[in-house]
Formats: C-alpha cells, structure tokens, sequence
C-alpha cells in the first residue's frame, strides 16, 4: 500500500503552507518562486502560513484581494541585486514585497526582513504597499539593512502595526541610477485614513518616519500615527525623526530623538505649493530628547522652513519640546512660514533657544539656558507670543535675551511681540545680557511685556515705538545701543 504526504493545503478549510509548495527556509535555497506559486495559488478569504524558518528571497508579489498572510516568527533574507519593479506612478526600483492594488488584505504575526545588500550603498526597499485600500497589518515588522523600509503610496483605510528598523541607509531606490540618499523606515505619499503603530528607527540616515510628495500622489490626509523613536546614524548630517512635506489632518505620539540634525521637520520645497501639496493641521504629542551639532545647514529641535515664496502650510501644533542640544546646534526652534502653537518649550544649550522669520509662534510656557547668543532672534514678519518665559543665558555681555535683525527676513513687513512674564536670572558667569529686548530699528509693529522679573545683574529694555512694559522692574533706555 502506498502512503501520500498530507498536506495543510489537501485539507479543506485549512490554512496553506509555503512549506507545502516547495520552500526549504534554511536562508541558503532561493524560495522565491515557491513562495510566489504558493501566493498565486491562494483564493479569496484563503490563509496563507510563513512557518518560522529563514527564506531567501528576491522579489515577491501579491496582487490578489481578500487574502492574509501569517508570519509565524520567520525571517526573510532579501537579494538587493533581483530585476527592478515597477510601480503604479512609473518608479522602478529593487523591492522585496510589492503588494500591488490587493483589498482587504491581511498580515498577521511578526516577521524579520534584512537585506542582503552593503550599509549606505544598497537600494533595496523592504515592502512596497501601493494602492492597498481596508487593509490590516498588526503583524510586527523588524527590518534591517535597507534604503526604504517600508512604502505607503495611495493607501487608504488601513491598519498597520509596529516596526523596528536599523540600518535604513542607501541609494535612493527610484533614481535611475540610485545616486542620492535615502535611509527612512517609513514613506507615505498620497495616503489617507490610516493608523499607523510606534516606529524605533537605529542608525537612520534621513528621517525615520516620512510624510512626502510623489508623482500621481495627492496631499496625505488623515493619518494618526503611535510613538517614534530615532537614534541617529553618526556618519549622517541628515537624520531625524520625523519629516513632514505634505499632510493635513495628521496626528502624532511622542517623539524621541537620540542625537540627529533635527528632531522634528515640517518643510515645502519650490514647487510643491502648486502642485497642490499642503501642510496644515498638524497635532504632536511630544519631543524630546537631544539633537547633535552636524555640518548641515541647520541643526535644530524643531523646524518648519520653506524654499517658496508662498508656501501651503497652515498650523502645527505640539504639546511640550524638552531638548538639550550642545552648544554648536543652532537653534531650539525655528520657523519660516506657518503657525506654530507650543504648549511648552524647554531648551538646554544651542546657540539660540528660538528664532525665526515670516511665521507665527504661540508659546505657552518657555525655559532656555545655557545659550550662548541670543536666546531669542527674530526677523522681519515674525509673530511671537508667550504666556510665561525664564531665561537664564550663557551669553557675552554684548547680546540681548530678545533680539530683532531687520536684516533678515527680506522685506516682508512688521512683526511683533507679546509677552506676559519674563524672569531672568544672571547667568552664573557675571555675563548678563545688555539687553532682555532689544530691536535698534524699531521693526516690531507692536511690542509688549507685562512683567520682567530679575535676579542678580538686572538686565536692560531697549525702548521702542509702540512698547509697553510699565510694570518692568529693569532700566528702560530711549537711546543706548550695545557696546
């Protein structure tokens, strides 16, 4: 009597088994087209198991709706030199999983992708989910070794689990040839509806987490997104947590940064205005943690900077910065365009606590020490406002605590000032500030602090037109510049 090897896929109702058609799994053995016929092989509503073993693959497609896929703790070795994929907005490059226009999909239990290509030279991206719409991905990820983690492009209604990423450092995978950087663990273009679960990013070489622009891709629109958490790549002047180009309606956890340029950058760049890309209704929890001085044009905390004229970006708000940055990093925050609300700002170090131009920035409370500039620096058609600030500066005796440069800015009008509270402590250092504000050009449209508290040395007000600070308890002077 001869006996035949059951299989999971001969039993009605039962979930298949890669194993089943032909994988070997020991991480050597090319799996890729076993893998693939199993996937081809499954109907609507069908399971389809990844029991825990290591698979060598290339490239693997899904294009199927209704269909789930169950990691069960495996581990998945991916050839970063396979034939290039191409997507729906024409991008050709090297990707793992290519989930193409499937419905309803699903991915479940917890999987491990490396790439097998070399640390700042590989274009491989890990999984590509374009035009997925209603799916669910609880599955945890960790991936490693790869230019682009994990891609979002027009995805809507989904549910995606947490992911863990090192090493997200290459070429960026649609250039022909790969040239510039990339190093992100997650990319959205043109998404909408979706919750995403936390990000911890070691090693990134540009932003862990991505909100961008991309051909035949709208504005994303309606995202809520867990806690992200980068450590930078050390050889990177371009890392950080989170970036943001075009969104609205999005929500964010709290926000940890391990050294990087920035923590946090909300950014448009020429052109993208009239393409139709907007940044505005932005919600952060939270950012903490440190940001290191790097050769790049500016290092800061926070960011919201524009190379247009006119750039689309309305207001982003943020519950709390806590941040301690050396003394060579810029800048606590800084704006160029939009409105940013600040529940609380706490700056150790940089050069300045905040500064900008063109923008507006409400603050609630404000803490900055050890600064050695100005703690604050404002240029032509800026807007500051705060409830409460202590400031207590390592600055030279020649700066102010508040400064205004009509010099930069370009010629866009007024600005102005609106403080409730200043307490001011000498910095320890017998190196006051000469001035707690000073604007030599008289560039504020309206300038006004309640109340100015000092201790030690007490510091000075540079007296402009349409100033009100009667309750100070410091000199004010009509005339005397800094010497």
């Amino acid at each position: 009597m001869s006996l035949t090897k059951a299989h999971n896929r001969m039993i009605a109702g039962a979930a298949a088994n890669v194993m089943d058609f032909g994988a070997v799994g020991d991480g050597v053995t090319d799996d890729t087209a076993a893998i693939q016929a199993a996937i081809d092989a499954m109907t609507d509503d069908s399971t389809l198991v990844f029991p825990a073993s290591i698979y060598a693959i290339t490239t693997l497609r899904v294009t199927q709706s209704y269909r789930h896929l169950h990691f069960d703790g495996c581990k998945f070795y991916i050839d970063d030199t396979a034939a290039d994929v191409t997507t729906s907005n024409s991008s050709v490059g090297k990707i793992g999983f290519y989930l193409s226009s499937p419905q309803q999909l699903k991915i479940t239990g917890s999987v491990v992708m490396i790439g097998l290509g070399t640390v700042g030279v590989t274009s491989l991206c890990g999984m590509y989910f374009d035009t997925c719409a209603s799916f669910q991905i609880p599955c945890t990820m960790q991936l490693q070794t790869m230019a682009l983690g994990r891609v979002f492009h027009n995805c809507e209604q989904g549910i995606v689990g947490d992911v863990i990423s090192r090493y997200m450092d290459g070429l960026q995978t649609f250039e022909a040839p790969p040239s510039n950087n990339a190093g992100s663990t997650e990319v959205f273009t043109g998404c909408s509806f979706m919750s995403m679960g936390d990000c911890i990013s070691f090693d990134a070489e540009k932003p862990a987490r991505y909100l961008s622009t991309a051909t035949s891709a709208t504005t994303n629109k309606f995202l809520t997104f867990g806690t992200t958490q980068m450590e930078r790549n050390a050889d990177s002047t371009t890392s950080h947590a989170l970036a943001i180009r075009a969104a609205t309606d999005c929500s964010f956890g709290a926000v940890t940064v391990s050294g990087g340029t920035l923590g946090i950058e909300v950014v448009t760049y020429s052109g993208d205005s009239a393409a139709g890309y907007s940044i505005d209704r932005i919600a952060i929890d939270s950012l903490v943690g440190t940001i290191d001085a790097t050769a790049a044009s500016v290092d800061a905390a926070f960011e919201i900077a524009s190379t247009e004229t006119t750039p689309d970006i309305g207001t982003i708000s943020i519950g709390s910065i806590n941040v301690s940055m050396p003394v060579g990093t810029e800048y606590g925050v800084y704006t160029n365009a939009g409105t940013l609300d600040i529940g609380s700002l706490k700056v150790v170090g940089a050069v300045r606590s905040i500064g900008g131009v063109n923008s507006t920035v409400r603050l609630g409370r404000g803490q900055f020490s050890g600064q050695n500039s100005q703690a604050m620096l404002f240029g032509q058609g800026y807007h500051f406002s705060a409830d409460y600030l202590n400031i207590s500066g390592a600055a030279t005796s020649t700066t102010s605590a508040i400064y205004y440069d009509s010099a930069i800015g370009g010629a866009t009008g007024y600005g102005s000032l609106s403080i409730g509270t200043i307490d001011y402590a000498q910095n320890g250092a017998a190196n006051d500030y000469l001035f707690i504000h000073y604007d030599p050009t008289n560039s504020f449209e309206s300038s006004m602090i309640n109340n100015i508290n000092g201790t030690g040395i007490m510091g000075q007000v540079r007296y402009v037109g349409n100033y009100d600070c009667t309750h100070n308890r410091g000199r004010v002077l009509s005339d005397a510049a800094p010497t």
